[in-house]
């Protein structure tokens, strides 16, 4: 499951940006 791996990658930014960019990504994945 490679997609995993790229959403690994991304729950790292969203914790270092503060979770601003989650609220972004959680937008999009409900867009989904």
């Amino acid at each position: 499951m490679p997609s995993f791996s790229i959403f690994s990658k991304t729950l790292v930014i969203i914790i270092f940006t503060g979770g601003t960019a989650g609220e972004i990504l959680a937008g999009t994945l409900k867009k989904a």
